[in-house]
C-alpha cells in the first residue's frame, strides 16, 4: 500500500506553561518523494498519562504538503512528554511526534557546564528528552518512597476510623512532590492538570481493597483527608487504610535539585554521544572518560547534599 513520510519541520526544546507550540510538517508521497495532500490529516495531543487533551482535530493546510496546527499549552496543567499523534486519509499513516513542557529553563545549564553548545552538537529536542528522564530519576532517588503505610490519627482531635473524621497524618512528612509539577497533591484522576502525588487505597468490613480519595490539606505537616470516591468518611468497622507516597528530607534545596538534574542530564547526554561515537563536543574530546566521571560525580554529591542519609547513586 502507498505510504506517506510525514516529518516535522521545526523540532523545538522545553516549553513551559501558557507557551505556545506551533506544529508544521511535510507529508510526501513514499514512491516520488514529492509533497502530497492527502484526503485528511488531523492531530490528537495526548498527556503523559494518556488522556487526549485535542483529538482528531484536522490540520491546517498551508500548500501542498505543508501543514500546521497551533497550540496553547494551559496555564495548569501537568509537566511531562506530550504526544502529537498525526493522522492521515487517503491512505491510513499515523505517526508520533512528541514536545516536552518543564517546570524550568534546563537546556541552557546543560549545555553551558557539558560544552554542548551548538544545535549541531545535539538538539534542544533530544535534550529536552533527556532532561525529562534524569528528572523523572533524580526525583526517585532522592524522595524516600513510603508504601502501603497506615496513616496516623487526626494530630489535632485524635479521632481515627469513627464514621465522621476524615483528617489523618502520614508518619513521614513533609509530603514530597513526586510528579515534579512543583505541587503536591491527591488523587486527581485522570491527571491532566496535576499529578498524583499520593496513592491511596482502602479495605472494607468485607476485605474488598478499594480505591479511595486522598486530599492533600498540609504537605509540610502530612495532613490529609482521607474519602471514599463519594466523598463520605470512613466508618468504624473499616479494616485499613494504606498510603503511598514519598517524602521529603528536610535539606531538600530546589536550586540544588535543578543543578543535579542538570549535571544527570549532561553524563546521559555524554554516554549518549559514546555510543553513537560523536565526535563534535569540543569539550569532550579531551579526557573523555574522565568528562563523564565528573559529571556524575557532580551529580551524586548534589543529590547527598539535599536527600536522605546513605542515598545510593541509581544509575
Amino acid at each position: 500500500m502507498k505510504k506517506y513520510i510525514i516529518s516535522e519541520t521545526n523540532e523545538f526544546g522545553i516549553y513551559f506553561l501558557e507557551d505556545n507550540v506551533y506544529t508544521r510538517i511535510t507529508i510526501k508521497d513514499s514512491m516520488t518523494n514529492n509533497l502530497v495532500d492527502p484526503s485528511s490529516v488531523s492531530i490528537s495531543i495526548i498527556c503523559p498519562h494518556g488522556t487526549a487533551l485535542v483529538s482528531d482535530v484536522p490540520m491546517v493546510n498551508l500548500s501542498v504538503g505543508t501543514y500546521k496546527y497551533d497550540y496553547s499549552i494551559p496555564s495548569d496543567i501537568c509537566y511531562g512528554i506530550y504526544k502529537m499523534k498525526i493522522t492521515t486519509k487517503t491512505f491510513d499513516t499515523l505517526t508520533y511526534l512528541n514536545f516536552v513542557v518543564f517546570p524550568w529553563d534546563v537546556i541552557s545549564r546543560i549545555r553551558e557546564i557539558s560544552g554542548a553548545i551548538q544545535q549541531s552538537d545535539i538538539s534542544d529536542y533530544k535534550l529536552a528528552l533527556i532532561a525529562w528522564t534524569s528528572y523523572e530519576e533524580a526525583l526517585r532517588e532522592v524522595y524516600e518512597l513510603h508504601t502501603n503505610e497506615r496513616p496516623l490519627s487526626d494530630p489535632t482531635s485524635g479521632a481515627y476510623l469513627d464514621g465522621i473524621n476524615t483528617r489523618f497524618q502520614t508518619r513521614h512528612k513533609q509530603i514530597a512532590d513526586i510528579g515534579g509539577d512543583e505541587l503536591v497533591t491527591g488523587f486527581n484522576a485522570p491527571y491532566t492538570v496535576h499529578d498524583c502525588d499520593l496513592d491511596f487505597y482502602y479495605t472494607d468490613s468485607s476485605g474488598v481493597v478499594n480505591g479511595g480519595v486522598v486530599e492533600v490539606i498540609d504537605e509540610e505537616e502530612g495532613i490529609v483527608k482521607l474519602t471514599d470516591v463519594f466523598g463520605n468518611p470512613f466508618p468504624a468497622d473499616t479494616r485499613s487504610l494504606q498510603l503511598t507516597y514519598y517524602s521529603q528530607s528536610p535539606t531538600y534545596n530546589q536550586d540544588l535539585m535543578r543543578e543535579a538534574v542538570a549535571y544527570l542530564a549532561a553524563y546521559r547526554m555524554a554516554i549518549a554521544f559514546q555510543a553513537l561515537n560523536k565526535a563534535t563536543l569540543a569539550d569532550l574530546q579531551t579526557n573523555r572518560g574522565m568528562s563523564y566521571d565528573i559529571f556524575l560525580k557532580k551529580y551524586q554529591d548534589l543529590m547527598e547534599r539535599i536527600g536522605f542519609p546513605n542515598i545510593g547513586s541509581g544509575i
